[in-house]
C-alpha cells in the first residue's frame, strides 16, 4: 500500500518525533511503500521567515489599532526582516559564523523576552556576560537569537493567532475536549494565517505522494488540532483516502472515544503500539472481513471498537529498525530556553531519538499510567541490536547524538549498551531517563560515562522519604542522593523531576523538600530539575483508588477526552497553589547557582514551618 505517515503541527522543533521512523520501518519491512514527513518543522520554517513576516506586517498595518506589542514590532520591523532567515539559519548549525554579529553588534531586534537579560544582571554574580565566558559566543549567540525567536512566537500569539505556540497549536482544545464541538467549531471557523499554511502544506503533500493510506501520530494535545485539520484537507482533496490517528494522546485520552463526529476527520483510531494494529488495518481496507486490533471505526453512523484477541502485538525484539530517510534533517532547529547547560538539552541540540526496552520495568509508582500497555509492558531490547540501529541511524542523519527516550532505561541494558559502544569504538554522545537506584555505583556510572553518556533525567517526585513511600517509588532518599553523585562525579549532568501537590502532602513535605533540593543543587550532585503540579490520571494507582489516597473525584461526563480527573482532597493538608511559586521560584535561582543561603521558608509567601532537614543531610549521607 502507498502510505504516507506525518507528524502534525506542532512538536519540537529541534528534533524528530520517533514514532514515524519506527513505523516507517516497519511499513517497509512489510513491503508497503511508505514516506514520512515532519510537516511540523516545515510549518515553523515557513513561519519564522522573511517572506512570513512581510505577510504579518501587511495585515498589521492595515489595521486601524494594533497592541502594544505589535506596535513595537512595527517599529523595528527592517531589523526583524533583515535577521530572521539568518537567524533560523544560525539556529540550524548551517551559518555559525553569525554568531559574531549576533553578539557583537545590534544585529537583532529586541523585544519584550529580552528583559531577562536584566534579570540575569541583577541576581547573576558577574553579570550576564560571566555565563558564557571568554570564549562563548556560540552559546551567548544562541541564548540571544532563542529570545529573538521568542519574540516572534509572543507576537504571533498576539496578534495573529492566540492558539499558535512553538511546540503546540491549540493546546488548550486538546487538553479539556470533554465536548467535540469546541475542536469542529474551532476547525470550521475562518482559518487563521497559519491554518492556511497547514491547508497549503497539506494540499502540496498529497499532490507529491498521492497515498492510498495517511498515517498521522498524535504524540500531545498540542498537535491534536493540527492532526485534524490535516485529516480534513486530506478528505476535502481525496475522501477516498483512508487516514489512521494514533500516538500517546490518542492512547491515554481517547479510550473511551463515543464521538462520532470524529470520523468525518479520519477512518480509524488506535490504541498502543501500533505495528500490529496497522499491519491488520491494511488487510482491513482491501478485505473488511480482517479482523482488527485497538482500533475505533465507524460503523452504521456509530463508534465502533475492534480488537480481535487473535491478534498478537510484534515483541519490542522484533521491531524492524527505525528508519529517518525522508525526513528534513537540516530544518530542525534549536533554542535555549535558559542558560542552564543541562535543562537546555531537551530544546538547544538535534537528537536521534530511540528506544531502548519498551515499556517501564518498575512499573508501580503510583501517579503514573501503569495500567496502560505502554508503561505496563516490558520488553528490554537487545544492546548489539541496539548499537547496529545507532549505526545505521548515524548513517542516515548525519548525527551521531542519541535520547533515549525509555519510561525508564533498565541499569543492565545501560551497562550492556555501554560496553557495546566502546567495544566498536562508537564516538556517539547519547542521554536518557533512568530510575535513580543504588545500581548506579561510581563504577557503571563511570563507564556510560565512557560509552558517551552526558546526561541522565529521573524522577525525585515528593523527595522526602515519606513521599517517595507515598509514591510507592521504589527507591530510598539515601540510595537516590548516592547514584545522583555517582552520576555527577563522573561527569554526568543530571536532572530530576519534582512533584507538588500530591494527596496527603504537607507544608512541612514541601518544605523539606525544597530543602533537600536546595543541597543537592548547592552540593553539586544536581543540575537541572523541573516542580510539576501533581494530577490525578484515570490510568494511574491514584485515580484508580482515589479513596485509598483521600481524594474525590470530580469526574465530567464526557464523549471525548478522558484522562486527567479534577480531584479534591477529603482533607486539605496546605494551600498548593501559594506553595507552588516559592517552590518554582527558589528552583530557577538554584539552576543558575544563586541564593543557596537564602533561608528556604522565605521563599514562600505564606507561613510555613521550619525544615526539619539537617543543613549537612546530603553530606552525611555522601560521607556515609
Amino acid at each position: 500500500m502507498k502510505c504516507l505517515l506525518i507528524t502534525p503541527p506542532l512538536v519540537q522543533s529541534n528534533s524528530p518525533y520517533p514514532a514515524t521512523a519506527y513505523l516507517t520501518g516497519f511499513l517497509r519491512h512489510r513491503g508497503d511503500d511508505a514516506h514520512q514527513i515532519d510537516m511540523s518543522i516545515e510549518l515553523l520554517c515557513q513561519i519564522f521567515s522573511r517572506t512570513t513576516l512581510e505577510t504579518i506586517i501587511a495585515e498589521l498595518e492595515s489595521r486601524t489599532s494594533c497592541s502594544e506589542l505589535a506596535l513595537d514590532f512595527l517599529q523595528q520591523k527592517d531589523a526583524y526582516l533583515r535577521a530572521v532567515d539568518p537567524v533560523i539559519r544560525f539556529l540550524q548549525n548551517r551559518d555559525p559564523s553569525l554568531a559574531y554579529r549576533i553578539v557583537s553588534t545590534d544585529f537583532l531586534p529586541q523585544g519584550n523576552r529580552f528583559r531577562v537579560i536584566e534579570e540575569i544582571e541583577s541576581s547573576y554574580e558577574g553579570g550576564f556576560e560571566s555565563l558564557f565566558g571568554l570564549l562563548g559566543v556560540a552559546d551567548k549567540a544562541a541564548f540571544l537569537a532563542s529570545l529573538f525567536v521568542d519574540d516572534l512566537l509572543d507576537l504571533i500569539a498576539d496578534s495573529i493567532d492566540p492558539d499558535f505556540g512553538l511546540a503546540r497549536y491549540a493546546e488548550k482544545l486538546g487538553m479539556a475536549l470533554v465536548d467535540f464541538s469546541t475542536m469542529i467549531n474551532r476547525l470550521e471557523q475562518a482559518p487563521t494565517m497559519i491554518d492556511l499554511m497547514i491547508d497549503a502544506m497539506s494540499t502540496a503533500k498529497m499532490a507529491q505522494f498521492s497515498p492510498e493510506l495517511v498515517l498521522i501520530t498524535v504524540p500531545f494535545p498540542g498537535a491534536f488540532y493540527g492532526a485534524l485539520r490535516v485529516g480534513k484537507m486530506i478528505k476535502s482533496i481525496n475522501p477516498s483516502t483512508k487516514i489512521a490517528l494514533g500516538g500517546g494522546y490518542i492512547s491515554t485520552e481517547l479510550r473511551e472515544l463515543s464521538e462520532p463526529r470524529i470520523f468525518d476527520y479520519c477512518d480509524y483510531l488506535m490504541l498502543d503500539d501500533g505495528h500490529t494494529p496497522i499491519d491488520s488495518m491494511i488487510k482491513h481496507i482491501s478485505n473488511p472481513d480482517q479482523p482488527l486490533l485497538r482500533t475505533f471505526l465507524l460503523e452504521n453512523g456509530a463508534v465502533a471498537y475492534k480488537s480481535d484477541s487473535s491478534l498478537v502485538d510484534l515483541p519490542f525484539k522484533q521491531w524492524p529498525n527505525p528508519t529517518f530517510e525522508d525526513l528534513p534533517n537540516h530544518l530542525y532547529f534549536g533554542l535555549t530556553e535558559m542558560a542552564n547547560p543541562m535543562h537546555r538539552l531537551w530544546s538547544s541540540y538535534r537528537w536521534n531519538k530511540l528506544m531502548l526496552a519498551h515499556g517501564c520495568y518498575w512499573h508501580k509508582c503510583r501517579f503514573c499510567d501503569t495500567s496502560l500497555d505502554y508503561v505496563a509492558k516490558f520488553h528490554p531490547g537487545e544492546a548489539s541490536r541496539i548499537v547496529d540501529i545507532m549505526e545505521q541511524t548515524i548513517a542516515e542523519t548525519g548525527q551521531s547524538g542519541f535520547h533515549f527516550v525509555d519510561e525508564a532505561a533498565p541499569p543492565a541494558m545501560l551497562g550492556k549498551l555501554a560496553e557495546e559502544l566502546n567495544r566498536r569504538k562508537l564516538g556517539v554522545t547519547w542521554w536518557g531517563n533512568i530510575r535513580f537506584e543504588k545500581i548506579f555505583t561510581p563504577s557503571l556510572t563511570t563507564l556510560l560515562a565512557e560509552s558517551g553518556c552526558i546526561s541522565v533525567t529521573g524522577g525525585l517526585e515528593g523527595v522526602t522519604p515519606r513521599m517517595l513511600t507515598v509514591l510507592d517509588k521504589g527507591i530510598t532518599l539515601p540510595d537516590a542522593i548516592r547514584s545522583l553523585a555517582a552520576f555527577a562525579d563522573s561527569g554526568i549532568m543530571v536532572h530530576s523531576y519534582l512533584m507538588y501537590g500530591i494527596p496527603g502532602q504537607t507544608a512541612q513535605d514541601i518544605v523539606d523538600a525544597c530543602e533537600i533540593v536546595r543541597q543537592l543543587f548547592e552540593i553539586g550532585v544536581l543540575h537541572s530539575a523541573y516542580w510539576h503540579r501533581f494530577s490525578a490520571t484515570e490510568h494511574s494507582p491514584i485515580g484508580m483508588n482515589p479513596e485509598k489516597f483521600g481524594i474525590e473525584l470530580q469526574r465530567v461526563e464526557s464523549s471525548f477526552v478522558r484522562n486527567d480527573v479534577p480531584f479534591v482532597e477529603l482533607d486539605p493538608k496546605t494551600d498548593f497553589d501559594s506553595l507552588g511559586h516559592g517552590l518554582k521560584a527558589s528552583l530557577y535561582n538554584f539552576m543558575y547557582g544563586l541564593a543557596f543561603d537564602k533561608p528556604i521558608r522565605k521563599w514562600f509567601s505564606i507561613p510555613v514551618p521550619k525544615t526539619t532537614i539537617r543543613k549537612d543531610y546530603v553530606e552525611q549521607i555522601l560521607g556515609e
